[in-house]
């Protein structure tokens, strides 16, 4: 059962992943404007291999845009708190400084992953029984390549 939700969690990030980066919390403007096309071409691709239904397509839709507009916020945050660590990094602060600045990106990142857990949560709900096991299949492929040993 462990080994299942480890999966679901692995396809939470293939699922919702790029959708949820469509707003990139980084500056750069080349890589925001790619953001959107680049989730709706994930999204696209999601649904070819899922067979989604047009229904299915609208709802998947609407569920990780309100997860991007939820992360919004906390994505932005996110930003200007990497940005103040490597301020602090480049001008020499102190050990504490940094540690203090860092703790402040771990709960962030905490809350990110929870939006994108309950996004996908809603998108497998729309799924049939055919699809999840697809879906279970590419988190499957997904979590073993991600666990497999570099080498080093």
């Amino acid at each position: 059962m462990n080994r299942r939700f480890v999966s679901l969690i692995g396809a939470a990030a293939l699922a919702s992943g790029v959708l949820l980066a469509q707003e990139s919390a980084a500056p750069d403007p080349a890589r925001h404007s790619a953001g959107p096309a680049a989730a709706q071409q994930h999204l696209q691709k999601l649904s070819e291999k899922l067979n989604l239904t047009p229904d299915q397509q609208t709802q998947a839709k609407a569920i990780f845009r309100d997860a991007m507009e939820q992360s919004r916020p906390i994505r932005q945050q996110m930003a200007q708190d990497r940005k103040a660590l490597l301020k602090a990094v480049q001008s020499g602060a102190s050990q504490s400084e940094i540690d203090q600045l860092a703790a402040k990106v771990g709960p962030l990142a905490s809350q990110l992953a929870v939006i994108r857990t309950e996004s996908f949560a809603k998108f497998y709900s729309i799924l049939t029984p055919e699809q999840r096991s697809q879906m279970n299949q590419r988190a499957g492929r997904h979590m073993n390549h991600a666990q497999a040993p570099s080498g080093d």
